[in-house]
């Protein structure tokens, strides 16, 4: 019985270390997605600000082709 028992907590003792690998894996991924998300926002921001940019410069054209 006391055989039995050992290897349950040999057992529970892997498994846990599996877990926080898993655990510290995920916290890995997500922050590396957060660094993607804050940059890709950045470039939309960017790419808004190009684009309001561009539809002023065709706002003034047309007007002044009237």
């Amino acid at each position: 019985m006391a055989d039995g028992v050992e290897r349950a907590l040999a057992r529970a003792s892997e498994l846990e270390t599996i877990v926080q690998s898993e655990v510290s894996s995920l916290e890995r991924a997500y922050s590396e997605n957060e660094g993607k998300i804050r940059t890709l926002l950045g470039q939309l921001s960017t790419e808004r600000d190009d684009i309001m940019l561009n539809a002023e410069k065709v706002r003034e054209a047309i007007s002044s082709s009237h």
